[in-house]
């Protein structure tokens, strides 16, 4: 039986992919643009790790777990690399000319050794991560799958500018060789992330079995926002950091920003109303990450922005931000209807 969604939760993914879209945009301040990446995908990594526990899928049959995750991440993945292929094959190179045949066959790369086109290492990386996580547990337990997730994850982040450093990419069994790499150090990097949420969530029920107090709601309140306070004073001072890539710049300072970040905004959603649309946002994400760069949206909802700021030069900022705003959420409901609709068919067949 599955268990009810946990509102706060779904706020807090709803917030992550509300900064994914606004990183992707190419209209924040670089300072800005810096804290977002601080903790923005370690966020959905360690969200993740919480929903685990809280489902208690280590419980279920591994290969019902295999089957879950491929149809809810695996399946995905392989419908969007054909969609992006298309888009970019079909559109940028034959009708465009914008790509060469060199640049699609690098995608069809990207694809096929999993290390994904554009947002869809995301996928990937969650894929793997979360298998190797949940099998770390059914086959050792759960405190030696923890630690041996933080020490696979460190390992990873501190192995990979010498493994990288000695890889080649000449040839294309080189350049698939390296992308493949580029996942299995993802995954192994985001495995500690899940096993971070999955810790924090044992914390956090045991807070929430306790007697609720206004006390303690100011408290939360107060530990969230000190917790966003020290990730943008962190996260100035590391620099432009990307988990894709896994440039860490200084990697205990990465790691300690993508947990404050994320528990800043985890503390100050579990104490506010639920707000519906963030909910939305939030249980529709990876639809709204799979759509909102790829599919070109973004690119149409700033042609949006730029024809209402043309109609106003006065406020055009104004009516440019506006315009993306109201262009990207039209696009990104109707297909979200879609897909919701899709699904419930897919699951009564």
């Amino acid at each position: 039986m599955e268990k009810k969604r946990i509102a706060y939760l779904d706020m807090v993914k709803g917030v992550g992919i509300i900064l994914v879209v606004a990183g992707h945009s190419g209209y924040l301040a670089h300072n800005v643009f810096t804290v977002i990446t601080s903790f923005h995908m370690p966020l959905f990594f360690i969200v993740s790790g919480m929903l685990i526990c809280h489902k208690g899928e280590e419980q279920r049959p591994f290969r019902q777990i295999l089957s879950r995750k491929c149809k809810s991440l695996l399946l995905p993945y392989g419908i969007f690399s054909v969609i992006y292929l298309l888009i970019y094959g079909g559109y940028f190179h034959y009708i465009s000319g914008s790509l060469t045949a060199e640049q699609i066959r690098e995608f069809v790369i990207q694809a096929v050794n999993f290390d994904g086109i554009s947002v869809l290492w995301f996928l990937s990386a969650l894929f793997f991560a979360q298998l190797f996580f949940l099998w770390l547990i059914q086959k050792t337990g759960k405190s030696c799958a923890i630690a041996l997730s933080a020490m696979t994850a460190l390992l990873a982040c501190y192995l990979k500018p010498w493994v990288f450093g000695i890889l080649l990419a000449e040839t294309l069994w080189e350049r698939w060789l390296l992308g493949f790499m580029y996942m299995l150090f993802r995954s192994a990097a985001g495995t500690g992330f899940l096993a971070l949420g999955y810790v924090t969530m044992k914390g956090l029920e045991k807070l929430e079995a306790s007697r609720k107090s206004t006390k303690r709601l100011c408290g939360e309140l107060l530990t969230g926002t000190l917790c966003l306070i020290l990730t943008v004073i962190l996260s100035l001072h590391n620099g432009d950091c990307d988990m894709r890539y896994m440039n860490f710049r200084n990697l205990p300072v990465y790691l300690l920003c993508a947990y404050l970040g994320t528990m800043g905004i985890v503390f100050i959603c579990r104490n506010i109303p639920d707000w519906k649309w963030l909910c939305f946002l939030g249980a529709n994400s990876l639809t709204i990450m799979l759509t909102h760069l790829d599919c070109q949206y973004m690119l149409l909802s700033i042609r949006a922005g730029e024809f209402l700021a043309s109609l106003s030069p006065r406020t055009s900022k104004v009516f440019l931000y506006l315009g993306i705003i109201l262009g990207m959420t039209g696009l990104e409901l109707v297909t979200i209807y879609i897909a919701n609709r899709v699904r419930k068919t897919i699951k009564r067949n």
